[in-house]
């Protein structure tokens, strides 16, 4: 079925300014006095994007794979039906010896669907947003904790810090997530001095995995002069300079996504395990999970930070990379369709000639506007 010319105006409109803006020729702006009604819809699409997008990422890249980081799928031993095979070794009773079978379960994680299904039937139609209250909280605590040790010392060493003395607020989260839903208020989860010593180490090399994670990519990209090249007009960019700028943005992302996954994701796991291995035995958990990490919880009820990653297996590593990639191509599908719908809205609200829009004046009468 083909486009029809009146569909086919936005494109055309926007094609035209694109070639103007190139050749220096654009139209002069004309000034729009935006109407309440393209304000207050405009402004309610953004405010739905912002929810969905929230539920999207609080579900699939915090609570889910918190589950997945914690599952130790349980293994089952099937004894069959006594066999009527006449070669079947005998015991020392003379009786055929029972053929087990070891059979490990599907783990609960393995996808975002049995996952959310499982999660309903434990804890309820809202248990996808399960801890959301303690997260807001930790955040809150998390951010006010910046704020004032910034004041004194470097964010590169004020972040870890401030992560050591929210470490309550972050041990009572993975502990709500990670166990059956419990009558207890929020503030009744949090850990005793004692059991917080324990996360401290853990914690610690987290919050230094998540800082260089985001300053080393971050000073390659200053030391390599990527900021500058940006802030270029492509119009006035040569050839080989925008190659160059494609290099140094490439080795960017690379460097940021070897570090998340070799270092950040791997210092994630150890924290949520141990904190994991720290849930008190009045709680039961919502997912098998083995309270003592294949032995290597020690009596006083310590897991160290290495053993609790080298006890994350093979094949739940993977699930994990995969749950990622899952959730961030569901953040980028929500926010592909949120940026269509805005688009067509802005559009039928304005048009597409290039206008100066006004959406109102601030306390001191001045219009507040941008162009378009």
């Amino acid at each position: 079925m083909g486009i029809l010319p009146r569909e086919m105006l936005p494109t055309m409109g926007l094609a035209k300014r694109g070639l103007d803006a190139f050749r220096g020729t654009e139209t002069p702006t004309e000034e729009f006095q935006m109407p309440v009604w393209g304000v207050m819809m405009i402004a309610s699409t953004v405010v739905v994007f912002l929810i969905m997008d929230f539920m999207v990422e609080y579900t699939f890249t915090r609570l889910v794979p918190t589950l997945l980081m914690v599952e130790s799928p349980q293994a089952i031993l099937f004894e069959p039906l006594t066999s009527e095979d006449p070669d079947a070794k005998l015991d020392h009773k003379g009786d055929a010896e029972p053929e087990l079978l070891l059979v490990k379960q599907q783990p609960i994680t393995s996808s975002f669907k049995s996952t959310i299904e499982h999660l309903r039937a434990r804890a309820g139609k809202q248990s996808h947003l399960r801890g959301v209250g303690m997260h807001f909280v930790k955040t809150f605590v998390l951010a006010l904790q910046m704020n004032f040790l910034s004041i004194f010392l470097p964010s590169i060493f004020a972040y870890p810090l401030a992560n050591v003395l929210c470490a309550p607020f972050s041990m009572a989260w993975t502990h709500i997530v990670i166990s059956d839903p419990s009558p207890l208020p929020w503030f009744k989860r949090m850990p005793d001095v004692a059991t917080i010593k324990k996360v401290i180490p853990a914690t610690v090399v987290f919050a230094l995995a998540k800082q260089a994670a985001i300053f080393l990519p971050g000073y390659l990209a200053l030391s390599i002069g990527l900021f500058e090249s940006f802030e270029s007009e492509p119009s006035k960019m040569t050839p080989e300079q925008i190659s160059a700028m494609g290099i140094q943005t490439a080795s960017v992302i690379v460097l940021a996504g070897a570090l998340a996954f070799l270092v950040l994701i791997p210092a994630s796991v150890s924290l949520i395990r141990v904190q994991a291995s720290l849930l008190s035995e009045d709680h039961e958990s919502i997912v098998p999970f083995d309270r003592t990490f294949g032995g290597r919880v020690s009596e006083d009820g310590v897991l160290g930070t290495l053993d609790a990653w080298k006890t994350f297996d093979w094949n739940s590593r993977v699930r994990l990379l995969k749950a990622y990639v899952k959730a961030a191509a569901m953040e980028i599908a929500v926010a592909t369709f949120f940026t269509v719908v805005l688009c067509a809205e802005v559009f039928m609200v304005l048009g597409v000639d290039h206008k100066k829009v006004i959406i109102g004046t601030d306390s001191n009468g001045t219009p507040i506007q941008f162009e378009m």
